[in-house]
């Protein structure tokens, strides 16, 4: 549902560079490459990474919390992953600065049995 929505931007040529937050095993992150962003994962889980470089995408562990790009990115995604980073200030400032002048931002938080634990 999200990717759908989101799609309306980057489909349009208006967005080229993508950070997705959270990436996991980068399943999303391959469908955004396949219309031909630039598409760069960050997850903090190795072996999720390690299955998204093995399907040819740029992915690196990392947190969420401590992103250290700056003004790289057209957009940030983040699917699924934001409820897991508890410092929501270090992530909205890192996501601020990874984007570029007018970047864009789309979240999308967990549901029911995706979430984190107490």
């Amino acid at each position: 549902m999200i990717l759908s929505k989101f799609s309306n931007y980057y489909s349009k040529g208006k967005i080229n560079t993508i950070l997705d937050l959270g990436c996991g095993d980068g399943t999303l992150t391959l469908k955004i490459a396949q219309t031909g962003a630039i598409v760069h994962g960050i997850d903090s889980s190795r072996s999720m990474i390690q299955t998204a470089q093995n399907r040819g995408l740029s992915a690196e562990v990392g947190s969420g919390e401590n992103l250290k790009f700056n003004q790289q990115f057209d957009a940030v995604f983040s699917n699924a992953a934001l409820h897991w980073m508890p410092n929501y200030i270090a992530v909205i400032n890192g996501v601020n600065r990874s984007l570029k002048n007018n970047g864009r931002f789309v979240g999308e938080f967990g549901g029911q049995g995706n979430k984190c634990p107490q």
